[in-house]
């Protein structure tokens, strides 16, 4: 997140407009600046002050003292409970006392840093390493560069290009057509420079996880493909989860419509029941042996990576260290199996480095985390 970005989240925010997301993302923002914070001393101390006066304190035995949190009115039940049951967190990781470790003695500790921005670019068989510097990539049938403006000459944008983000990378992408992508960990995004393959359909491969804004353009579909499922848009935005390691792929409509159609049924099938048209708030789950399921959710549980944040509703541990290790590059060990099914609700940042994250989660899922070199074991 750079300065304009942080300014227009605080004009949210002051307006009480912020979601829960939105404002545990603002949160990280402040409480976790690090040695580099976008904002001076002194607006840190008043935004600081706006921020904690909307806070519950924590009382001498640790408990949160009664006091309400300034939600907004509009905010999802299932986000309002994330957010009050890992409050506790960010009180305990803002204690230097009580968290596991800072930046500054991170190595001391057998820490590890959180991702950030890292991600290659290929075209036309050569591949570059994108800034960590930057945020992402701007897109154009002529014109390489990065969202600030810099230019980009090691490539050229003629024909398929891959975006691909390592375990613990992210970075995003604006296509030639306007559409703005947002990509996840251990990802990979293939397109064209110009997005009219097969005449006037705009088409993309993806690999992992992203969230899309899909610019409109009702003479020319947008279609994501996947290894298990298409997906065709007009103009939307919508989160799609397609790790190999996950138990299917979980579409997430959070405005417009978006029609999902399982790889075994082709394009000519779209009318069949093999092929359904998700509307706002719905997730559909692709498998290969139960064909599509769809459920009502909480949006911002399946955007929250993009957020910045972790956030979880009675998601078992096995699902939450899937996303921990792809984050910090890890692997995870159970002592037990059956730490695997214990479940977990609430929200923490993803800017924190693993130490504080795994503290957070020993308060609440009553287990033990150590951090082994690259991997973390879990233990009762």
């Amino acid at each position: 997140m750079n300065r304009i970005e942080l300014e227009e989240l605080l004009n949210r925010y002051r307006k009480g407009e912020c979601s829960a997301a939105e404002l545990e993302l603002l949160e990280a923002q402040i409480f976790y600046a690090g040695n580099k914070p976008l904002l001076s001393e002194q607006e840190l101390a008043q935004v600081k002050a706006e921020l904690e006066a909307n806070l519950a304190p924590l009382s001498e035995a640790g408990a949160p003292v009664k006091k309400a949190r300034l939600w907004p009115h509009y905010i999802g039940a299932a986000a309002a409970v994330a957010a009050i049951a890992f409050g506790i967190w960010f009180y305990t990781s803002r204690n230097p006392d009580t968290s596991l470790s800072s930046r500054a003695n991170a190595k001391d500790l057998n820490d590890i840093a959180p991702g950030g921005n890292h991600a290659t670019l290929t075209s036309n068989g050569k591949t570059i390493s994108l800034s960590d510097a930057k945020t992402g990539i701007t897109i154009t049938d002529k014109e390489l560069a990065y969202n600030d403006g810099t230019k980009i000459n090691a490539l050229n944008t003629a024909g398929e290009q891959t975006l691909v983000t390592p375990r613990g990378g992210t970075y995003q992408v604006t296509l030639p057509d306007g559409t703005h992508v947002w990509l996840n960990a251990a990802s990979s995004l293939t397109y064209s420079a110009a997005l009219k393959e097969r005449g006037a359909v705009r088409r993309v491969k993806l690999s992992g996880e992203a969230y899309f804004e899909v610019a409109k353009d009702k003479t020319r579909p947008f279609v994501v493909e996947t290894a298990g499922q298409s997906l065709e848009v007009l103009g939307t935005h919508f989160n799609v989860n397609a790790y190999t390691d996950e138990s299917g792929i979980r579409t997430t409509l959070l405005e417009g419509s978006v029609r999902v159609t399982p790889v075994l049924s082709s394009r000519a099938d779209a009318k069949d029941l093999n092929a359904i048209t998700l509307k706002p708030g719905q997730q559909s789950l692709v498998t290969g042996s139960a064909g599509i399921k769809v459920k009502e959710v909480d949006v911002e549980l399946a955007v929250a990576w993009k957020n910045g944040l972790f956030t979880y509703s009675n998601t078992t541990m096995d699902e939450v260290m899937r996303q921990v290790a792809r984050w910090y590059n890890v692997t995870v060990a159970y002592q037990e199996p059956e730490l695997k099914n214990k479940k977990l609700s609430g929200s923490v940042t993803r800017y924190d480095n693993l130490s504080a994250l795994l503290k957070a989660l020993e308060y609440t899922a009553g287990v033990k985390f150590k951090i082994e070199g690259q991997q973390v074991v879990v233990s009762k």
